[in-house]
Formats: C-alpha cells, structure tokens, sequence
C-alpha cells in the first residue's frame, strides 16, 4: 500500500523523468547508429582500397590479355566501391544535412 501511494504521488515526475531519459536515449542511439555507420563504411573503404592495391601489384607481371583486363575491371571496380564507402562517412561525419527541397516559386 505504501509503494502505491507513493508511485500515485510521484506520478507527475516518474512520468518527466521517463520523457527525459526517452529523450536522452534516443540521442544515445543516434550516436551509436552514426559510430556504427562511421565503423562500417570506413573499414569497407580501407579493405577495398587494400584490395584494388593488391589486385594491382598481381597486373604488374601479367602477360595474358584478357587476365590483366579482368584484374583491370576488378581493380577499377574496388576502387569505385572504396571511394564510394568513403563518401559515405563523410556523409555521415558532416554536420550540415542536404534536404532536397526546392524553395517555392516567388510570383
């Protein structure tokens, strides 16, 4: 009984605690999606620079044609995907979100 009494007299505050510390872990969670996606993408980035870096140093004795034009092809396409993982984290990093909304038409 005492509890219940004390949980009905308090329940205005339990109630602001509850939306502060809501609050607080959503922008605990946003923090740790962002360091999360930072991780990521900049460990993807560095394994496929690394690789297109090797792949590359593989093309430097090759004398068959179409084996150096398929190491080719997988060099250009790690380092697309490395460049493309490391725009991203700084997509993430950058302070300044790009909304794609237009500004109305002035009349």
């Amino acid at each position: 009984m005492c509890a219940k009494f004390l949980t009905l007299s308090l329940a205005t505050h339990t109630i602001r605690s509850y939306a502060s510390y809501r609050k607080l872990a959503s922008i605990y969670l946003n923090f740790l999606r962002k360091c999360g996606l930072i991780l990521a993408n900049g460990i993807g980035s560095i394994i496929c620079l690394g690789t297109a870096s090797m792949v590359s140093g593989f093309l430097y004795g090759e004398t068959s044609t179409p084996r150096a034009f398929f190491l080719l092809f997988l060099i250009l396409s790690f380092l697309f995907g490395g460049f493309y993982l490391f725009i991203r984290c700084l997509k993430v990093i950058s302070p300044h979100r790009r909304h794609r909304i237009y500004p109305p038409k002035e009349l």
